[in-house]
């Protein structure tokens, strides 16, 4: 817990302007398997069930739906004596565009933490997925298909594409460390991960030279800190570089708990955000609401990019749901390796 102010600066040292390409979610804290399978079984309880949506640029009329579903629990194994297992699995749905350019994935997580001590924990973590891209060719309009005076839909486009979908498949890992202390509910994860590593071929023609899915490389920081009883403050940083985009998104708040009688527990959270890029791209503002093993989270975005005049500085809103199942363990599996 003694780096808990140093990383922080860190972190941000490397939050540059940039855009990133692959899908992301502002909670990226909500939603810790999207950023790495490091963070597999990372979590108080046994099982855990999350739901995120996020939608972007109605206002434009191009908007963007993101819809994923994630699974992960810890495995106990009487033959490994220090530590213990996480599977896991996420499956996503984004769609964009008046195509309906479609990213439909599925994605399987395997983990292991080693507990250095009963405060510090080091986690590896494999992932293995499929990946289908697909769009809807006639829902398309091309230059082609004007007759001079109107759209005419049947006129050749003049388009060729050999497939309006494919399937690829995905590879990648992370590390996470994460340092709690005991009796507190102060905390921090922080680590890395390298996805696509294999380069999937990304394109709907099978000419030579097709584009593939650059490797992305993500630097993170997710950290909360008790002050006194009731009251706990967070801050959480992300930085993502893939190929020549990069992007970061930095954030802090605040955490009151209302309760915290035992099976009443209830707490709110509220704070603020910034996504970075070349050009600045959005302010967020989000909320949260916990109660028992639930937790709800709303966030904003504001966009304050140049595509503000398109948006009318209307990013979008994202919704995350998380529910945690805690067991009770017979006594020969049961070892003291807590995570708060």
């Amino acid at each position: 817990m003694r780096y808990r102010f140093l990383l922080p600066a860190l972190l941000l040292y490397f939050v540059k302007p940039a855009f990133g390409q692959d899908i992301h979610f502002t909670q990226f804290y909500n939603t810790p398997q999207v950023i790495s399978p490091g963070l597999t079984g990372i979590f108080d309880g046994d099982q855990r069930f999350i739901g995120a949506y996020r939608g972007q640029w109605y206002e434009a009329n191009a908007p963007y739906s993101t819809f994923f579903g994630m699974f992960d629990q810890k495995i106990y194994s009487p033959k490994v004596k220090k530590g213990f297992f996480g599977v896991g699995g996420m499956l996503g749905n984004d769609r964009a565009g008046d195509g309906n350019l479609s990213l439909l994935q599925l994605q399987l997580n395997g983990s292991y933490t080693y507990p250095i001590d009963k405060e510090n924990l080091l986690t590896g973590g494999l992932m293995l997925g499929v990946g289908q891209r697909s769009f809807e060719f006639s829902k398309l309009r091309w230059n082609n298909q004007y007759n001079g005076d109107l759209f005419d839909p049947n006129l050749d486009p003049g388009e060729d594409f050999d497939d309006n979908g494919f399937l690829y498949g995905d590879v990648g890992v992370g590390l996470n460390y994460r340092a709690q202390k005991l009796g507190r509910r102060s905390s921090i994860d922080v680590g890395l991960s390298y996805m696509h590593f294999n380069k999937p071929k990304q394109t709907f023609a099978n000419q030579q030279g097709s584009s593939v899915l650059q490797p992305r490389t993500s630097i993170y920081l997710i950290q909360q800190l008790q002050i006194a009883d009731k009251i706990d403050v967070y801050w959480n940083g992300l930085a993502q570089l893939q190929d020549k985009y990069f992007e970061g998104i930095a954030g802090f708040g605040g955490r009151y708990h209302l309760n915290q009688k035992r099976g009443k527990e209830l707490a709110v959270q509220a704070g603020v955000a910034y996504r970075f890029n070349a050009i600045g791209d959005a302010a967020i503002t989000n909320f949260e609401v916990h109660y028992q093993y639930w937790r709800l989270g709303l966030s904003y975005d504001i966009n304050v990019s140049d595509f503000r005049a398109a948006t009318n500085r209307n990013g979008g809103p994202e919704v995350t749901i998380r529910y945690v199942i805690h067991k009770v363990k017979p006594i020969p599996l049961f070892r003291v390796c807590p995570i708060i």
